[in-house]
């Protein structure tokens, strides 16, 4: 899982209303029980790290799986190099990143889209090419045909961290 909000599922028996999750000392913001073998725990402003999970059903019943989640760093988008491309031919453009990698304790970029900045609409998914031997760097495709105007990038990985580059590029009219 990748660090900041996130909401977890929790699978177990005899869950019941009034269940309360810790990852190690830190109790979740919310909780909610779905059925008795299913919850959903809210935390935020979770750090990278290893946890154990521990849920508890009233005093004197709790369970506790050790080492059960892994917090990762989420990773950083520097810049698109180049900064500005033309709406009338696609570009190759590369993005300098920080903290991806194998795909382990660093992910691997699974899927790379742009949108207008600040439009809040999904991103268009656009082609890309990833080598985990070289993780701060990797290319992608910037489509034919996109508005002009500033956009964003916005990157997912296997550990499923999502990371957007404000203002990654203008596309300006040819």
């Amino acid at each position: 899982f990748c660090e900041g909000a996130a909401s977890y599922e929790v699978t177990g028996s005899n869950f019941a209303n009034g269940s309360a999750v810790t990852f190690n000392s830190t109790s979740a913001n919310s909780v909610s029980v779905a059925d008795a073998q299913h919850l959903q725990a809210s935390f935020v402003g979770l750090a990278p790290g290893t946890y154990s999970v521990t849920v508890s059903n009233g005093p004197g019943c709790s369970g506790t799986k050790a080492a059960a989640v892994t917090v990762v760093t989420k990773p950083v988008l520097i810049f698109v190099d180049p900064p500005v491309a033309y709406d009338g031919i696609a570009v190759q453009a590369n993005v300098f990143a920080s903290g991806f990698g194998d795909g382990t304790l660093k992910g691997k970029v699974l899927g790379v889209g742009v949108r207008p900045t600040g439009s809040g609409s999904a991103p268009k998914a656009v082609a890309f090419v990833f080598d985990a031997a070289k993780p701060n760097q990797f290319k992608v495709t910037l489509p034919i045909g996109l508005a002009p105007g500033k956009y964003e990038l916005v990157v997912g990985d296997n550990l499923g961290c999502a990371v957007t580059l404000a203002d990654a590029f203008i596309v300006t009219a040819t």
